[in-house]
């Protein structure tokens, strides 16, 4: 594939293998237009290197969901880098990360940044809103976020334990 040309064609790039990869389950468009050697940053999964890991994790979503669908929300992006807002909706029908099907519906926000070299998308960033895709299948959480104490010390409180210690 010759290098492309423009912001809007590597946009164009992005949406056609979401719909691909996600709505379609093609996973064929990877080789046309990502890097062998890719490397994702995915917030939940960690890193992932190389075409085979990425495709592996594609195919684990979808025998969890068989019906997922991609509704690109947004796009922006500069120069070799494409951002992508999107949500996804499917119903959990396959084993995920340990739990049986629960037939739940489900939707899940996400971001993508893409960057490209020439052509292809040599590097990802991913996040997604795992939690809520969590709390809406009705699975425990495991984390159950940060503590907060119930009242924080005011700044001149915390001043003045440092100035003169309790007793």
């Amino acid at each position: 594939m010759e290098a492309l040309r423009s912001l809007e064609e590597r946009k164009a790039i992005l949406r056609w293998g979401y719909r691909a990869m996600w709505n379609e389950r093609d996973l064929t468009w990877l080789d046309d237009v990502v890097a062998e050697d890719v490397v994702v940053h995915d917030a939940v999964h960690g890193e992932l290197h190389g075409l085979d890991e990425l495709a592996e994790l594609v195919s684990a979503v979808h025998r969890a969901f068989s019906d997922l669908e991609v509704t690109i929300e947004e796009q922006t992006g500069d120069g070799d880098t494409v951002v992508t807002r999107y949500s996804l909706s499917g119903t959990h029908e396959g084993e995920m990360i340990g739990a049986s099907p629960t037939g739940k519906r489900v939707t899940v926000t996400g971001v993508n940044i893409s960057r490209f070299s020439g052509a292809q998308i040599v590097e990802v960033w991913e996040t997604w809103d795992a939690l809520r895709l969590v709390q809406q299948l009705g699975l425990r959480r495991l984390w159950r976020g940060f503590i907060v104490p119930r009242r924080l010390p005011s700044r001149a409180e915390a001043k003045l334990s440092r100035i003169a210690p309790s007793r």
